[in-house]
């Protein structure tokens, strides 16, 4: 489940060390070897501190952190010791990954999922810029800021002034009580980084936390979000007296995968019965290449219609599909749903003018043809890895069967996929002339636009 605090959220503000990198061992191995240096240039012995002192400001404020390693009377040769220990810093990055585990990877499918990311550190600016050439980091954010870039900047004013630049709603992700604070004066939530150099007590106003950096992953993610968001409504509509008929629909069978699992899932958790009807199963073979026939003869309207839609006003619904497609091919599948389940309908082009009566609820995903041709790959590898799975096969061959089976696949949908697309788009169905609102409908509501590829 979503954490109600970061539901909605599409900008994520990163701290830096703690964060995404560990600075530990670069901050030991510079900071020891710039005192010494720093000092025998002053013709004085350095300060006798133990690891845990030399890491103890990690995240403050660059200025605080540095000042609070010289003797007083030696701070008036602050920027000499800071430049110092950034040429140790750097030769140190130079050859070595400081990151945490999994953060490049993570960073690359949050990026992927549609995010907008920021860098807001307490560092200053050459520090920061070196960190993010070394780890190959820039790449994956859209602002990239430090207190060092601003006369009298704070990080709670860069939190806000990358929040206006990128839009919100945001949230933001951080390992010390500087992170938290900072959020908590724009009025935002916080993710505590426990792997980081805070602890919980530093974190105890996050909204939550994640021990592992790679764990990001579930608490971010627009599919799930939306999924939650479906199965609330759904829950709430449906009534008691007699099924609830729910169609997911795109242009292809590799836009809806996903999501449909994760809203049965949802679904499962808010107690609601629920059985699906994957109409790709289905699918009759077209002899004809035109966008027309792709569909108006790919599946049994009537058979829908009248097995489905209308059956479901009875109160049950009682029918079989022969299935044409995939494993079970040449068997019969039932089809069942009682009063207060729900049935899921996964299908292309729904709902469709040949239908006499409209779903309950109906959810379009969009996608152009690009969209399709990233997700045949996705859906296929997903598939091929779970089959692998079952049948004790290796992930290995589970990739090059997917491989093989999506060029196949994206070669099919070139051939008349966009141009049905363009078709279906063409019937002006209310979902493509109001896509951007809940739209009424005599039977239900149409959930107009949803994208999940970004591309």
């Amino acid at each position: 489940m979503i954490h109600p605090d970061i539901f909605g959220v599409r900008t994520l503000i990163f701290d830096m060390d703690g964060t995404l990198i560990a600075s530990g061992d670069t901050a030991l191995a510079s900071l020891r070897g710039g005192l010494k240096r720093f000092y025998k240039e002053l013709g004085k012995k350095p300060p006798a501190y133990t690891d845990e002192q030399l890491t103890a400001g990690i995240g403050a404020p660059s200025d605080d952190f540095y000042r609070t390693l010289l003797r007083p009377e030696d701070r008036r040769h602050l920027d000499r010791f800071r430049r110092e220990i950034l040429r140790g810093e750097t030769r140190y990055m130079n050859t070595h990954r400081i990151t945490y585990r999994g953060v490049p990877s993570t960073l690359r499918e949050l990026k992927r999922r549609g995010y907008r990311m920021a860098v807001v550190s307490n560092c200053h600016t050459p520090y920061q810029q070196a960190v993010m050439e070394t780890q190959n980091l820039g790449r994956f954010f859209d602002r990239i800021s430090c207190i060092g870039d601003f006369q009298g900047a704070t990080k709670a004013t860069l939190i806000a002034d990358a929040v206006k630049e990128l839009g919100g709603p945001a949230v933001v992700i951080g390992d010390r009580k500087y992170d938290v604070d900072a959020a908590l004066s724009n009025g935002l939530p916080t993710i505590g980084a426990l792997y980081g150099y805070g602890g919980r007590e530093e974190l105890l106003e996050t909204s939550t936390w994640v021990e592992d950096f790679r764990h990001l992953l579930e608490l971010l993610d627009p599919v799930q979000e939306l999924a939650q968001r479906i199965a609330a409504e759904v829950t709430d509509l449906r009534p008691l007296d007699r099924p609830f008929v729910l169609s997911l629909s795109g242009p292809h069978p590799a836009m809806t995968r996903e999501l449909c699992g994760r809203l049965l899932s949802a679904l499962a958790e808010n107690n609601v019965p629920a059985t699906h009807l994957k109409l790709e199963q289905h699918r009759r073979k077209v002899s004809s290449g035109s966008a027309e026939r792709q569909i108006s003869d790919a599946f049994d309207w009537r058979k829908l219609d009248d097995e489905v839609l209308k059956a479901r006003l009875s109160g049950r619904i009682d029918s079989s599909w022969p299935i044409s497609h995939g494993e079970g091919k040449g068997k019969v599948r039932p089809c069942r749903s009682r009063a207060g389940s729900v049935l899921l309908v996964e299908g292309r082009y729904l709902p469709n003018r040949r239908l006499d009566e409209m779903f309950d609820l109906s959810i379009w995903i969009q996608g152009n043809s690009r969209d399709v041709e990233r997700a045949i790959p996705r859906a296929l590898k997903a598939d091929e890895r779970s089959k692998a799975k079952e049948t004790g096969g290796t992930m290995r061959e589970a990739d090059t069967k997917a491989r093989v089976a999506a060029k196949k696949e994206v070669e099919r949908w070139r051939s008349v996929g966009p141009k049905t697309a363009e078709l279906y788009a063409k019937n002006e169905l209310p979902f493509f002339s109001d896509k951007y609102r809940w739209k009424k409908t005599a039977a239900g509501k149409i959930l107009p636009y949803v994208v999940l590829f970004q591309g």
